[in-house]
This record gives C-alpha cells, structure tokens and sequence, in this order.
C-alpha cells in the first residue's frame, strides 16, 4: 500500500518585497539557517524561508523523503501565496529539493544558487553511506548525529565555531530518527540533475567549499568548466553558511 502524502503547507516565514527568493535548508536544519541573511536579502527580495518535510515544524510526508515529492510540497506552499516565478538558494539536500523543483516546473523557476550541493546523483559509495547511516540511526541516533554535524565543519575552524556547532547539534536532534530515515533514502534515490542543470533557461551558480568533505569542489569545477555556470569555490567546508558569512552574503546578493 502507497503510502498517503501529507499535504499540509510547510511552516516557513516571509520577509521583504520584490521578487522571490525562496530558501531552503539542508538535511538536519531548519529554517532557522538563514536568519542571518533574511535581513539583508530582503531588501532586495520577497524571501520566503521554509522548513522542509521532516524538519523544523514541517511533517514528514511518508517513509521515503523524495525530492520529488519535497519540490510538490514547495510548490504548494508557494502556490499558497501567489507565487508563480522564484530563486532559490539551497544549502545541500535543499539544492536538491530546488533542482527537482526545476524538473517539475521548469516555467517557474528563474534562478538556482547551490550551497554546498550538486546536481549528481549520489555515487554508489556514498549511497552505501547512507545505508550505514539509516542503520545506526536505529539504534544510535543521538551518537550519530554529534558524530555527523562535527564532520561538516572545517577541523582547523571547529574551536572557533564550538558554539555554532552546538546549536547545529541541538536543531539537529529535533529532526525525529524517522525524518532522518526517510530523507536518506530520498537523497540515495535522487535523479542525476546535471543535463537539466545546465540546459535550464535559469540563472545558476554553485557555491562550494574548498574544504567540503562530503562534495568534491574541484572535480565539480573541472565537469563545469566549460559551461555558463558561474562557479565560486570558497574557503570553509560543508557549512559555508556559518564558516564563510560575509563572503556568502556578497555572492547572493549579486546573483
């Protein structure tokens, strides 16, 4: 039996006039990520920040967090308030949920910015990864989850940012070990996004860590090379939004 989607919008805040700039966070935050930014970003935009299904104070849909069906729920929550065209800036699993966004609804869209995030498929090691990361969720979520959130953070920056890092932890463990679950699988499932990325009539940009453990800057720098996107590799790892603020703030607002 198909599980029953949640079809109820997502908790999200708005901020600001002009066009719309939708932000959607990674896996294990919230919305709560871009709050240095909201300020600033909407004195230019109409910023729409959301928690994604499973997270903040978002439901989870179902057993599998697809993209797919994360980018519907977007979609709704939007539709809700009149938005017919958006941006978004997506920090890793929410570039995801914004490229399948664009997939579904390609009139829509006029620009993506990925933080931290790719529009590969997983590779077969790092869906193995995840697989051990649903196994051990089962029986050692708290364990994993300190484990994981200090691997996302540069070492030579991790004293510096302890308190940056504490809070990661603690709005990570609000996101229940179901949540987790399910947006594991929807990220090993994820389509390969890389064609439809650089074919797509919208403006794009990739903002990537030169220290990122989980995503490989230079090999993504070297595949795009030769195309329109516009590339910035930045110092700090996976969590360029709390290592590297003030460069961020720049790019996005000239995006």
């Amino acid at each position: 039996m198909t599980p029953t989607i949640n079809v109820k919008p997502l908790n999200y805040s708005e901020n600001g006039e002009g066009e719309v700039l939708c932000l959607l966070h990674g896996f294990l935050e919230d919305k709560s990520i871009w709050n240095p930014f909201i300020h600033l970003l909407a004195n230019k935009y109409r910023v729409i920040a959301v928690d994604l299904p499973g997270h903040g104070k978002s439901e989870l849909l179902h057993t599998e967090n697809t993209m797919l069906d994360m980018a519907r729920a977007v979609h709704d929550t939007l539709k809700s308030l009149g938005v017919k065209s958006v941006n978004f800036i997506g920090h890793s699993m929410g570039g995801y949920v914004a490229l399948a966004y664009a997939d579904l609804f390609p009139k829509n869209v006029w620009g993506i910015v990925l933080l931290n995030s790719t529009p590969e498929a997983d590779t077969e090691a790092r869906k193995k990864l995840r697989k051990h990361g649903i196994k051990v969720a089962r029986s050692n979520y708290e364990a994993l989850i300190s484990m994981s959130v200090v691997n996302l953070f540069t070492k030579n920056l991790r004293e510096e940012l302890r308190d940056e890092i504490a809070k990661t932890k603690e709005v990570a463990l609000t996101t229940s070990p179901e949540s987790y679950i399910a947006c594991q699988k929807g990220m090993a499932a994820r389509k390969d996004y890389t064609t439809m990325f650089m074919q797509g009539v919208f403006r794009k940009q990739i903002i990537l860590g030169a220290s990122d453990t989980l995503i490989n800057a230079d090999d993504l720098l070297e595949k795009f090379d030769s195309s329109s996107i516009d590339i910035h590799i930045m110092t700090g790892g996976h969590m360029l939004h709390l290592e590297n603020r003030q460069a961020l703030e720049n790019i996005f607002l000239n995006f």
